[in-house]
């Protein structure tokens, strides 16, 4: 049987085994970005043999130059504002979202932009204008 396949799922289990997937997906992503972080605070690429972080994501992990450089942006950036991995990990930011509030974030407005940035795409706020 092929491990991709799910036509024989009935059409209940397989939406609630795609929205529980997609909730896994989420608190993956955040906890993959949350050792990022700590795997870049610590300089682990260096003993591995890697020159940068975007080396080692790039080189190691097969990452595009752009996928790396936003991965660790945002690891960054959750590294001093973790919020921001809790925001990712329930689904109120994607990884752009968080990339549109770095140049904002202060500990006095992080809470407060994470709020207002919640459930937002590009594509509601173009429906808004």
């Amino acid at each position: 049987m092929n491990d991709f396949s799910f036509r024989h799922l009935s059409n209940d289990v397989a939406w609630n085994r795609y929205i529980a997937a997609e909730s896994r997906e989420a608190a993956d992503t955040a906890t993959t970005l949350a050792l990022l972080a700590e795997v870049d605070a610590r300089k682990l690429y260096l003993p591995a043999g890697y020159g940068s972080m975007r080396d080692f994501c790039m080189l190691a992990r097969h990452m595009s130059k752009a996928r790396a450089e936003k991965r660790i942006r945002v690891a960054r950036a959750g590294w001093g504002f973790p919020a921001l991995f809790e925001a990712i990990a329930d689904g109120r930011l994607g990884l752009t979202g968080v990339l549109q509030l770095v140049p904002h974030l202060t500990a006095e407005t992080v809470q407060e932009l994470i709020a207002s940035a919640a459930h937002e795409s590009s594509i509601s706020r173009r429906r808004r204008r």
